[in-house]
């Protein structure tokens, strides 16, 4: 995994989660109840340390699963991977168009029924499910970029996510929210796609060379090797840093095979028309 694609899932979960957490304090406020804004607060910093501690543990099981078949875990890893951006596009999706108007009635519903440990659980979810899906989705990757380098991007995201939050509720910028998700989950398509190449390549590895032999060796579709290689060891330049950084952030391998190619065509011919066709599709008078 890429510096650049834990980033971009950091920084898009935790704006999300600033989202949530901001609209729900500012609507207990708009309607009548500001010392209501601690226990979601409180509920916030819950879901934090929730999801820090989370990390923490599969960072040390994924350390000791990757020792024991690198190749396996990585394949399974990187599928997890795919699965979790897939399920985050969708999702965000289906709910920007509605967030204001359900977290308006559970705010409401909670301030009605004097239960602010419903406003402390609903911000702990808020922040907890991102964080969630954040480090399921850089946990497999832990072993192989490192905990030091794997840390920093997401607090590179976090960082700029708060920033760009702070901006918006302070009125600074203005940001269409639904377009910068609609950007995003463009971008993480692709990043799946890639992941792609990652799970088929994996798991083809043969058992005599320590893979798990899941899938049959194809040939290779084409060899990039002498002019956008990913692997520099003798060489270096611009075409060798263009390749490491395609295949950091996107899969790009540059001796692809067949089987390989066909996953990455499959996904992102599927999965990415379909959710081109549904940014599309008119809004529904209900949204």
């Amino acid at each position: 995994m890429a510096f650049l694609d834990t980033t971009l899932v950091s920084l898009r979960e935790s704006l999300e989660a600033f989202l949530l957490v901001g609209i729900l304090s500012g609507l207990v406020v708009k309607l009548g109840h500001p010392k209501a804004r601690a226990p979601i607060l409180w509920g916030a910093l819950a879901g934090l340390l929730a999801a820090t501690l989370l990390g923490i543990l599969a960072n040390g099981v994924a350390a000791e699963l990757y020792g024991n078949n690198a190749a396996l875990f990585e394949g399974l890893a990187s599928l997890l991977a795919v699965g979790i951006l897939s399920y985050m596009v969708v999702w965000m999706y289906k709910h920007t168009r509605t967030m204001m108007g359900t977290l308006h009635t559970k705010a409401k519903e909670a301030l009605g029924a004097g239960r602010p440990a419903l406003l402390f659980g609903l911000a702990f979810v808020a922040v907890v499910r991102e964080g969630i899906e954040t480090v399921l989705f850089i946990a497999g990757k832990l072993p192989e970029d490192g905990a030091g380098p794997t840390s920093l991007a997401v607090l590179v995201g976090v960082a700029l996510s708060a920033l760009l939050a702070f901006a918006l509720f302070a009125g600074v910028v203005k940001l269409n929210v639904q377009g910068f998700f609609a950007v995003t989950g463009a971008l993480l398509v692709v990043v799946g796609a890639g992941l792609m190449i990652t799970v088929v390549h994996e798991l083809s590895e043969p058992k005599d060379e320590g893979g798990p032999g899941w899938f049959p060796e194809t040939p290779v579709a084409f060899d990039l090797s002498g002019s956008l290689p990913t692997e520099c060891a003798a060489t270096t330049g611009a075409a060798c840093t263009t390749g490491g950084i395609l295949h950091a952030a996107f899969g790009y391998r540059a001796d692809l095979r067949w089987a390989e190619l066909a996953a990455w065509a499959a996904y992102l011919g599927a999965f990415g028309v379909g959710y081109g066709l549904s940014r599309r599709a008119p809004a529904s008078p209900a949204a």
